[in-house]
Protein backbone atom coordinates (compact mmCIF):
# COMPACT_ATOMS: atom_id res chain seq x y z
CA UNK A 1 0.00 0.00 0.00
CA UNK A 2 0.90 3.68 -0.57
CA UNK A 3 1.91 5.84 2.07
CA UNK A 4 1.26 9.26 0.46
CA UNK A 5 -1.55 10.37 -1.83
CA UNK A 6 -1.36 13.59 -4.37
CA UNK A 7 -4.64 15.40 -4.21
CA UNK A 8 -5.91 18.35 -5.85
CA UNK A 9 -6.92 20.75 -4.67
CA UNK A 10 -9.06 24.21 -6.07
CA UNK A 11 -8.26 27.31 -4.34
CA UNK A 12 -10.51 30.47 -5.26
CA UNK A 13 -10.16 34.06 -3.68
CA UNK A 14 -13.07 36.37 -3.48
CA UNK A 15 -12.62 40.23 -3.37
CA UNK A 16 -12.33 40.15 0.03
CA UNK A 17 -9.01 38.26 -0.21
CA UNK A 18 -10.65 35.13 1.32
CA UNK A 19 -9.19 32.07 -0.15
CA UNK A 20 -11.60 29.24 -1.13
CA UNK A 21 -10.19 25.42 -0.89
CA UNK A 22 -11.68 22.26 -2.45
CA UNK A 23 -10.87 19.04 -3.04
CA UNK A 24 -12.90 17.32 -6.20
CA UNK A 25 -12.14 14.03 -5.08
CA UNK A 26 -14.51 14.18 -2.05
CA UNK A 27 -18.14 15.47 -1.86
CA UNK A 28 -18.38 18.49 0.13
CA UNK A 29 -14.71 18.82 1.09
CA UNK A 30 -13.84 22.34 1.49
CA UNK A 31 -12.79 25.07 3.55
CA UNK A 32 -12.10 28.80 3.69
CA UNK A 33 -9.51 31.18 5.22
CA UNK A 34 -7.94 34.75 4.85
CA UNK A 35 -4.13 33.83 4.84
CA UNK A 36 -2.46 30.44 3.94
CA UNK A 37 -1.02 29.03 7.31
CA UNK A 38 -4.62 28.69 8.32
CA UNK A 39 -5.89 27.63 4.85
CA UNK A 40 -3.00 24.78 4.96
CA UNK A 41 -3.98 23.63 8.45
CA UNK A 42 -8.13 23.72 7.53
CA UNK A 43 -6.99 21.47 4.22
CA UNK A 44 -5.11 19.13 6.25
CA UNK A 45 -8.02 18.78 8.95
CA UNK A 46 -10.63 18.22 6.21
CA UNK A 47 -9.16 15.50 3.89
CA UNK A 48 -7.94 13.95 7.04
CA UNK A 49 -11.63 13.52 8.20
CA UNK A 50 -12.13 11.86 4.44
CA UNK A 51 -8.43 9.61 5.35
CA UNK A 52 -10.27 8.44 8.05
CA UNK A 53 -13.55 7.61 6.45
CA UNK A 54 -11.84 6.68 3.17
CA UNK A 55 -8.67 4.77 3.89
CA UNK A 56 -8.85 2.77 -0.22
CA UNK A 57 -7.24 5.77 -1.92
CA UNK A 58 -5.19 4.17 -4.40
CA UNK A 59 -8.69 3.74 -6.67
CA UNK A 60 -9.80 7.67 -6.18
CA UNK A 61 -10.07 9.09 -9.77
CA UNK A 62 -8.60 12.33 -9.64
CA UNK A 63 -9.60 15.27 -12.05
CA UNK A 64 -10.08 19.20 -11.92
CA UNK A 65 -9.27 22.66 -12.81
CA UNK A 66 -7.14 25.41 -11.09
CA UNK A 67 -5.96 23.35 -8.66
CA UNK A 68 -2.93 22.85 -6.49
CA UNK A 69 -1.52 19.15 -6.34
CA UNK A 70 -0.36 18.62 -2.45
CA UNK A 71 1.06 15.16 -0.93
CA UNK A 72 -0.72 14.28 2.07
CA UNK A 73 0.73 11.17 4.00
CA UNK A 74 -2.08 8.52 5.14
CA UNK A 75 -3.01 10.24 8.31
CA UNK A 76 -4.00 13.79 5.99
CA UNK A 77 -0.92 15.81 7.09
CA UNK A 78 0.08 17.82 3.75
CA UNK A 79 3.61 17.00 2.86
CA UNK A 80 4.11 19.33 0.15
CA UNK A 81 5.56 22.44 0.82
CA UNK A 82 2.01 24.30 0.61
CA UNK A 83 3.46 27.75 0.87
CA UNK A 84 5.87 27.34 -1.90
CA UNK A 85 2.58 25.61 -4.15
CA UNK A 86 0.59 28.24 -2.90
CA UNK A 87 2.47 31.27 -4.06
CA UNK A 88 3.40 29.93 -7.61
CA UNK A 89 -0.29 29.96 -8.47
CA UNK A 90 -2.14 33.08 -9.08
CA UNK A 91 -5.83 32.81 -8.41
CA UNK A 92 -8.60 34.25 -10.50
CA UNK A 93 -11.32 36.46 -8.28
CA UNK A 94 -14.97 34.41 -8.15
CA UNK A 95 -17.43 35.70 -9.87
Amino acid sequence: MTNNLTLPIVIKRDNNDTFYASCPVFKWCHTFSENKIELSNNIEEVVGMYFDMYRDWENWILNGDNILYLNFDKNGKITSDFSKEFDKNSFKVLS
